[in-house]
Parts: C-alpha cells; sequence; structure tokens
C-alpha cells in the first residue's frame, strides 16, 4: 500500500508542476480550484488502478470519488471561464507580479501548499479503494453510498440555484435566502462534507482510523467557509451566497 501511496504523491506532483507551468504562461492561478476537483479524481482512480483485484466496495469509492471530483472542477472550471482571474489570488500575488516574483510566489503559496492539503484531504478515498481489496459491499458502505448521495443532490442542486442567482443582474447586492439557501448558509459546503464523510464512511471497514485526522481537516476547512489559508491569505470571501 505504502509503494501505492507514493506513486499517487508522484502523480499529483506532477498535475501540479504542470498546472504551474500553464499558471505562470498565463498569469493567472484562480483554475486551482478546478485542479482541486480533478486532483481528487484523479488520486482516487489510480488507487483503483494500483489495486490488487479490486472489488465491488473499492470500485464503489473510487466511483464516488471521480464522479464527485470530475463534476465538480467542470463546475469551477466553468465559474473561472467566466468570471476570469479571481480577485482573492489577484490581491495575494499582486505584490510579488510587481516584483517579477510571480512563478516562484504562486508555486511557493498555491500550488505546493494545495498540493499537500487535497493529497491529504483524500486518504479516505485512496485508503479505503487500497485497503478494500476484493471485499463486497456491506451495510456501512451502503450507509455511507446514501450519505454520499445526499450530499451530491445538496452540492449539485445548491451550486445549480446559487449560479442561476448570480445570472440575474437584479440579485446584485442580494443575498440568497430561497430554495435550499433557505435552509442553511451554505448547502454545497454541507453537500461537499456529507459526499466526504460519506466516503469514509464507505471505507471505514477497512481504515478505520487513519484517515480520521485527514476527514476532520477537510470538515473543518469546509465549516470555516471551505477556506485554505495559505501564508495568511483566505482563499475564500466571506458569503458566497451573495
Amino acid at each position: 500500500m505504502a509503494d501505492a501511496l507514493l506513486v499517487n504523491a508522484a502523480v499529483l506532483g506532477a498535475l501540479m508542476l504542470a498546472m504551474w507551468r500553464l499558471a505562470v504562461r498565463i498569469g493567472d492561478v484562480s483554475f486551482i480550484d478546478a485542479v482541486w476537483g480533478a486532483g481528487m479524481a484523479l488520486l482516487a482512480l489510480t488507487s483503483w488502478l494500483l489495486a490488487e483485484q479490486p472489488g465491488t466496495r473499492a470500485t464503489m469509492i473510487a466511483a464516488m470519488a471521480v464522479i464527485w471530483g470530475l463534476r465538480l472542477c467542470l463546475h469551477l472550471l466553468g465559474r473561472w471561464r467566466t468570471s476570469g482571474e479571481d480577485p482573492r489570488y489577484a490581491r495575494m500575488l499582486g505584490k510579488d507580479r510587481e516584483r517579477g516574483r510571480y512563478a516562484g510566489a504562486a508555486l511557493r503559496r498555491v500550488f505546493l501548499p494545495q498540493a499537500f492539503l487535497l493529497y491529504l484531504t483524500c486518504l479516505p478515498a485512496q485508503l479505503g479503494v487500497l485497503a478494500s481489496s476484493d471485499a463486497p459491499i456491506d451495510p456501512l458502505a451502503q450507509a455511507g453510498l446514501f450519505l454520499w448521495l445526499l450530499g451530491m443532490v445538496f452540492e449539485v442542486k445548491g451550486d445549480a440555484q446559487l449560479k442561476a442567482f448570480r445570472a440575474d443582474p437584479a440579485n446584485r447586492g442580494k443575498v440568497l435566502d430561497s430554495g435550499l439557501w433557505r435552509y442553511t448558509r451554505h448547502p454545497n459546503y454541507f453537500g461537499d462534507c456529507c459526499v466526504w464523510w460519506g466516503i469514509w464512511l464507505a471505507a471505514a471497514e477497512a481504515r478505520p482510523l487513519p484517515e480520521v485526522f485527514a476527514q476532520r481537516y477537510g470538515t473543518i476547512t469546509i465549516g470555516d467557509r471551505g477556506g485554505i489559508i495559505v501564508h495568511g491569505t483566505r482563499l475564500n470571501a466571506p458569503l458566497e451566497a451573495v
């Protein structure tokens, strides 16, 4: 298993270096948010490919992470292509850009920290796939699948409602408080938590303890606006429903 995790780390490192070079070439790191989802999907897929005789549970866990990751990647990539450079990253790297140190700052302050955090957060899926081997889908894994499905509904529907709200010029400056957003401040982040705790439950039969720290970290960062704080800079706006 250790060898597979090292291979995963190397694959993720190669992806992040390639994306860093692209970011330097276009002068914008904002698409890193979309890479987060793609990276999760990639780690789950490589874990499945490296697993010895992956059974139904390993395949289910990998599919849960891949589907979630690709959906998030496409959603955020579309938002980036529509909105352009994220002002948060522009502020964070603005002084380095002026001083001609953009490339090094982008690597040090964005891509390397996010590569580490992405790998850590995805450990439940990686370890769950690699440790499940040819195990069947047991009741605990079924409960995890149900929680994952609930999370996907909240995340997909919440994102769709927010996108439609922002697309209407009449809503500029207003707060979304209808649909799922009427019941929770961030239904998409609530769905995110459900998705990854569902993956953890599905994997818990095989790897109950090593992933707990990673899963607690993922929940804490999502609960704190889903943001990542890199070198004192919070990478999420105070209220996404605006």
